[in-house]
């Protein structure tokens, strides 16, 4: 099965409709940027449903309209699950031309810390990943799916799956979302008003699906001032 961390519940039967899903979040996120921009918890500033829809649908929207942000910089934000997903599909041509991409630093730091990474999943294996890492008998460390073994095309759509809510949830310290947060060139009424329906329409125990309730949208804005 494909890998999703835990806590993490998807509102739709199969990964065919990942593009239309909703994993339900706080009806009102509280957050608020310090010095550093970084999102604190506030009691004092919430943001209406309304509001907050519209800032998940232009974070949904950017990523609609550009799909190169999934591209091989995103490996850092979780070096193992890259590895599992995508990097043990790799011919090794396609090792090279990765590397070769990414450049020489960059490429040894991805090395170092998968290595790392990898060394310390083999002696404390995380009993919450759907995939677990072992020592061949040649000293090689490799991963296998706990469950049903992914071909590259699933595995692929967990990946993007991963880093799409990843996004959208404001985890990306290296993005800056005011481009899109106060952009209105990313708004799409028409998905914010069904993703609003099914909100209200959905019974309680399909509210408590998702992600953590005390979670939040964040990133560089937190709130929209508007």
């Amino acid at each position: 099965m494909p890998y999703f961390p835990p806590g993490r519940v998807l509102a739709v039967e199969n990964m065919e409709n990942m593009e239309n899903m909703e994993i339900s979040l706080p009806m009102r996120p509280r957050a608020e940027s310090n010095a550093q921009g970084n999102p604190e918890q506030s009691n004092n500033t919430q943001i209406s449903a309304q509001q907050y829809l519209r800032l998940k649908t232009r974070r949904r929207r950017y990523l609609d309209l550009n799909p190169a942000y999934f591209n091989h910089e995103l490996e850092l934000a979780d070096v193992l699950l890259y590895d599992h997903l995508i990097r043990r599909f790799y011919t090794p041509a396609e090792n090279v031309a990765a590397d070769t991409a990414k450049g020489f630093a960059d490429a040894l730091e991805a090395d170092l810390l998968r290595s790392e990474a990898k060394a310390e999943a083999v002696k404390n294996p995380n009993p919450k990943h759907d995939f677990v890492y072992y020592r061949q008998t040649n000293g090689v460390i490799v991963s296998a799916d706990k469950g049903e073994e992914m071909d590259q095309e699933e595995a692929l759509e967990a990946w993007r799956f991963e880093m799409r809510w990843r996004f959208i949830r404001g985890e990306d310290d290296q993005f800056n979302y005011k481009t899109v947060d106060e952009n209105p060139a990313y708004d799409d009424p028409e998905a914010e008003r069904e993703m609003q329906d099914a909100y209200l329409d959905a019974p309680d125990d399909d509210l408590d699906m998702g992600v953590d309730m005390d979670a939040e949208l964040t990133g560089e804005t937190g709130i929209l001032d508007y």
